[in-house]
């Protein structure tokens, strides 16, 4: 068992997305355009940064979450706002400052998910990330029929499906390079 926690704490963790890349070094940057700043992302960062990167998504997330429960949709989008506004004041004025600035940073290479996937060589964590996205899809949309959602939710439904179906290809994809590589 000792083995197996070594193993996995030694790997990188997967840093990908928009505005990622990788200096000449090989450390990940996290580019913000506005400022033609560049931060360093080390190991310790990595979980702070999956929240703020996602943070879109995660306030979408609870919004969709409060409709399913029949949370009235004004009050459920005022929340959504304040939490994603909540995120990004604690990225923008906690997490970004504690990271190493580079000024006047020059992207050159991208970080795809596939690719940082794939690196991160974890496969059954890609598997099960590929099946709980492909899960979450399908659930939010039988929930939706299963409420009785109204035809705008039941949108929404759909297009989180889109969402998660592309994510399942995404991980899937990763899933069969990793399995490839080794």
């Amino acid at each position: 068992m000792s083995n197996y926690k070594q193993s996995a704490n030694s790997r990188r963790a997967a840093v990908s997305g928009h505005n990622i890349y990788q200096d000449k070094h090989g450390q990940n940057i996290l580019y913000v355009p506005s400022t033609k700043c560049g931060y360093v992302i080390r190991e310790k960062d990595t979980g702070g940064f999956s929240l703020y990167h996602n943070r879109l998504p995660i306030a979408i997330a609870v919004v969709m979450l409060g409709l399913s429960f029949n949370v009235d949709w004004r009050l459920m989008l005022l929340i959504g706002i304040v939490f994603y506004a909540l995120l990004e004041w604690r990225f923008r004025a906690s997490f970004l400052p504690s990271l190493t600035c580079i000024t006047n940073f020059k992207p050159e290479k991208k970080r795809s998910r596939i690719q940082s996937l794939i690196e991160e060589s974890n496969s059954m964590r890609t598997l099960s990330l590929a099946a709980a996205y492909l899960a979450l899809g399908i659930l939010m949309v039988i929930n939706g029929y299963q409420i009785g959602a109204s035809a705008w939710m039941l949108v929404c439904d759909y297009i989180v499906l889109v969402f998660c179906v592309y994510m399942f290809a995404q991980y899937i994809y990763a899933f069969f390079k990793i399995i490839a590589k080794k």
